[in-house]
């Protein structure tokens, strides 16, 4: 939820998907006036970006101009799960990004590259600032709870949710405050938020996050009336991929792997895309599961060659679900519960610990789950 809070939180990120064009050769040599391929309209972007990178290299110091370069290469990393966006939208900062005094329009986009990048405080120092002269600013309230809360800083989550309820009433910031209260053992805070939801207008741009985040709520609690109803309409919101990973997720822990295949089919091809249609496509006994399998593997080394943390959820399921190696598994989930703790990391920790034939590997979440508290039934299950 918190990485879903930031993107939904972020105009920059944007939440349009990328229609890839051909991808085949052509058989024959066309003529000088006939058409090979139509790009999509991001092709003709990404090509004015990189021009604008270069003329900025050269020693354009245009605030906004950085700004928006980086935004565009953010909402592009988002989209299509390449790392190397992130290595642009930072490049883009240009001399701001190392500075300890930038000019403030450059601290919410640097957040976002340092979110994106795991240096979480870095994050919360950029928005610290942000808010210290804004504070109005509901949007980098909104940024400031998702990360608080993926690092499983939930008081102060709490406190940076109020704060949007207090100062616009949105509904993002009751929804983040009944996640949260959720997430602390509260069982009515869904049916609280669900009669809000259903009893103010929400924003067709605020939809499919909204409808996502109640989704994820009911599966904690067990609501099993209401999941998948809340899954499927929020798919049906948007184009964003975050809900139809989420709603995966969903289908290939109740085994009906071939519909999450399915629903993941028209998905760009991110690293979390990609894991779950191994693991549909392996159990399904589907030829494609070893391509996406090697692709992965490909991603992970280049992802440790950089020494990079970005994939390490990714990595500890990948090896516990894919490649059946248990230790391994326990190994990431331990390292990526160091860094996030969100029920998915808390969930995978306690799996793998499990399969490690490893139970108290699993004691870091039994003490998080007193303190600050994180009720779910499935990880009740596992432990």
């Amino acid at each position: 939820m918190g990485i879903a809070l930031l993107a939904a939180a972020g105009a920059w990120l944007g939440s349009n998907r990328v229609d890839r064009g051909g991808d085949g050769p052509p058989t024959s040599i066309p003529t000088s006036d006939e058409v090979i391929e139509r790009l999509p309209p991001q092709a003709a972007a990404s090509k004015r970006d990189l021009r604008a990178q270069r003329r900025l290299s050269a020693g354009g110091s245009d605030v906004d101009a950085r700004v928006g370069l980086a935004q565009r290469h953010l909402q592009r990393a988002r989209i299509e799960g390449d790392p190397r966006e992130i290595g642009l939208a930072q490049s883009a900062l240009g001399p701001w990004w190392q500075e300890q005094a930038p000019p403030l329009a450059i601290r919410p986009v640097r957040a976002a590259i340092r979110q994106y990048q795991h240096d979480f405080d870095g994050a919360l120092a950029d928005l610290a600032e942000v808010i210290s002269q804004q504070p109005a600013d509901i949007q980098s309230w909104l940024s400031r709870a998702a990360i608080q809360q993926t690092t499983g800083r939930l008081a102060e989550a709490e406190h940076s949710c109020r704060e949007v309820v207090a100062r616009a009433d949105h509904l993002f910031g009751h929804v983040c405050l009944a996640d949260l209260a959720s997430l602390r053992g509260d069982g009515g805070a869904f049916d609280r938020v669900m009669a809000q939801v259903q009893s103010r207008p929400v924003a067709p741009g605020d939809r499919q996050w909204t409808l996502t985040v109640l989704a994820e709520m009911a599966e904690r609690i067990g609501r099993s009336d209401a999941i998948d109803a809340l899954f499927r309409a929020a798919v049906a919101a948007g184009t964003d991929s975050y809900a139809r990973v989420a709603y995966a997720d969903r289908l290939l822990a109740t085994q009906r792997n071939a519909d999450a295949a399915a629903l993941l089919e028209v998905a760009p091809a991110t690293d979390a895309v990609l894991l779950r249609r191994a693991i549909a496509w392996q159990r399904l006994s589907d030829p494609r599961a070893a391509a996406a399998a090697d692709e992965l593997r490909q991603r992970f080394a280049s992802s440790v060659a950089r020494g990079d943390s970005l994939h390490l959820r990714e990595m500890a399921r990948f090896a516990l679900e894919i490649d059946q190696m248990p230790q391994r598994a326990l190994e990431y989930a331990r390292r990526n519960w160091s860094l996030q703790k969100e029920p998915a990391d808390a969930l995978l920790l306690a799996a793998a610990a499990r399969a490690a034939g490893k139970p108290d590997a699993a004691d870091p979440i039994r003490r998080f789950a007193r303190d600050p508290g994180l009720h779910d039934v499935r990880l009740d299950a596992l432990l």
